[in-house]
């Protein structure tokens, strides 16, 4: 039976962080990819994809445009405070993996918000066919996770504070490594 490694150290969690949103942002392309392949492969499609919801594919787009602006600045409110706290309770105990933990579950609920932007966008293009769907949306997806990817720098400060939070806990995981 396959048992996945689990991260023992902060530097693990942090390394399959990246991977995981790289993942993400991979995914936001690979809609692309498949929408361009389908105005390839499937004739008429060109015509007005496969429903031509006509004008209102400009309501269809406002919300999906007002569902990016809520998620992308409402998934700012997902704090790591909040929870690194979680994990903390769960847990039973602070050290520096379980605050990486923390760290790492803020930001896939962050790209789970994310992401569907860049599949409304696939989904409105499959219907009406228009290229600025795919890409549009797919971009404004890319953007919001460039800005929600993680990096050393915010995970240092996120130790930093939760180092004066909890015992057990280092001001900066790479210092130890």
């Amino acid at each position: 039976m396959y048992r996945p490694r689990v991260p023992t150290t902060a530097q693990q969690v942090f390394q399959a962080t990246r991977i995981l949103h790289l993942s993400f942002v991979a995914a936001s392309l690979m809609y692309v990819l498949v929408g361009e392949m389908i105005r390839l492969l499937v004739e008429d499609f060109s015509g007005g994809g496969f429903i031509g919801l006509g004008d209102e594919i400009w309501l269809a787009r406002a919300g999906i445009i007002a569902y990016a602006l809520a998620f992308t600045f409402g998934s700012r409110l997902i704090s790591d405070d909040s929870r690194i706290a979680a994990m903390v309770r769960q847990e039973g105990k602070a050290d520096d993996v379980v605050i990486a933990q923390g760290l790492q579950t803020a930001l896939i609920l962050r790209l789970a918000f994310t992401e569907p932007i860049a599949i409304y966008g696939f989904m409105l293009y499959v219907m009406d066919g228009n290229r600025l769907d795919l890409y549009l949306f797919a971009a404004i997806a890319i953007v919001a996770l460039f800005f929600f990817r993680p990096t050393r720098e915010q995970w240092r400060t996120a130790y930093r504070d939760a180092s004066h939070r909890y015992e057990g806990v280092s001001s900066d995981p790479w210092a130890a490594a």
